[in-house]
């Protein structure tokens, strides 16, 4: 008997230190785990922004480029650094949700908003692109908007920073729906 309680007492010791190691790396591992979260959530972005960028390019000569489009229509040039920028801040944003302590309920209604906006916006370029669809892609704008709109409020009620980080992002895809809307219209 007495042989198993000093074994038991050793794993113990050995127990308790490897917690008081673990404890003091744990600083550097929260700010290892924050930043590969930060990573993750842009790899999921990333991949809706490839796709989206890859049905952009193939589309834009001669299909866009024949397209009449209204008088405050951008360059070409200006929607790439634009949508790049957006998509840093989107996901800034539900970062920093996923860094904030709140509720089950809001993390998930967060994360379902997130996904479904993101499913969305990757399907506009689809619709516009792909399928030179732009009355339906127009509808789909007009959804991404509202869903960018309920999403910037459950995050700015999570995280000030989260929900102001969206606006542009909503200012933006408003902007699009005109755009969009004209061209639908023109042609």
């Amino acid at each position: 008997m007495k042989s198993s309680n000093l074994n038991f007492e050793v794993l113990y010791i050995t127990t308790k230190k490897q917690l008081s190691d673990f404890l003091s790396l744990r600083g550097q591992n929260l700010k290892r785990n924050k930043i590969v979260s930060l990573v993750l959530w842009y790899l999921l972005v990333l991949l809706v922004q490839a796709i989206s960028a890859l049905l952009t390019t193939q589309s834009i000569y001669p299909w866009y480029a024949g397209l009449e489009k209204a008088s405050w229509n951008p360059p070409s040039w200006v929607f790439g650094p634009v949508w790049t920028l957006l998509y840093i801040m989107m996901t800034v944003s539900v970062w920093l949700v996923s860094q904030t302590k709140t509720t089950q309920i809001k993390r998930v209604a967060s994360y379902t908003l997130f996904v479904v906006q993101l499913f969305l916006n990757g399907l506009w370029s689809f619709l516009f692109f792909k399928l030179h669809q732009v009355g339906w892609a127009l509808l789909d704008l007009g959804f991404l908007i509202f869903f960018i709109a309920i999403m910037g409020h459950v995050f700015f009620h999570i995280r000030k920073a989260a929900g102001l980080l969206l606006l542009p992002y909503l200012f933006w895809c408003i902007y699009a729906f005109t755009l969009n809307a004209a061209i639908w219209w023109l042609n």
